[in-house]
């Protein structure tokens, strides 16, 4: 009778694509995993972020076809200016590429491209933090996985 709304279907489909994804960055999860332990921390940051933001870019290639082109231009166009999809103001767009575009914040992205409208302060609880979770989780169990054939 009831059918799932737009905020759930779009939180399945970006969790199903962060398990779906990780073949792509399969190569550069290894990589890292095997210098990882002598790096410095700044630059083991740095790298964590880069391969965080690799994950999500692949995650929101798929979510960009699946919903089509307009839908990925205007996720595109929103993350210039991501107050525009009702994220807070400390997300800006320096601070999302510094720590990695995690794919919660997709979640607003894609949201506001379908919908024309913004999410709202309950859902940073209920959908972005964890599917920002979710992939970190993923992120650190398979490095963690890696690192033990190294």
């Amino acid at each position: 009778m009831f059918g799932l709304s737009m905020k759930e279907r779009l939180y399945k489909a970006i969790r199903t694509q962060c398990d779906e994804t990780i073949p792509e960055i399969d190569a550069d999860l290894r990589a890292f995993a095997r210098k990882a332990v002598s790096m410095a921390d700044a630059d083991f940051e740095k790298e964590y972020c880069r391969i965080i933001g690799m994950h999500s870019n692949a995650v929101s290639a798929v979510l960009a076809q699946t919903l089509g082109s307009g839908a990925g231009s205007k996720a595109g166009l929103a993350m210039q200016s991501p107050q525009v999809t009702g994220l807070p103001e400390e997300f800006d767009l320096d601070y999302l590429l510094d720590s990695g575009p995690k794919v919660g914040y997709y979640f607003a992205f894609y949201y506001y491209a379908v919908t024309g409208n913004q999410i709202s302060l309950d859902d940073y609880g209920k959908y972005i933090r964890p599917l920002n979770k979710y992939q970190l989780d993923l992120l650190t169990d398979r490095l963690k996985r890696y690192r033990l054939y190294y």
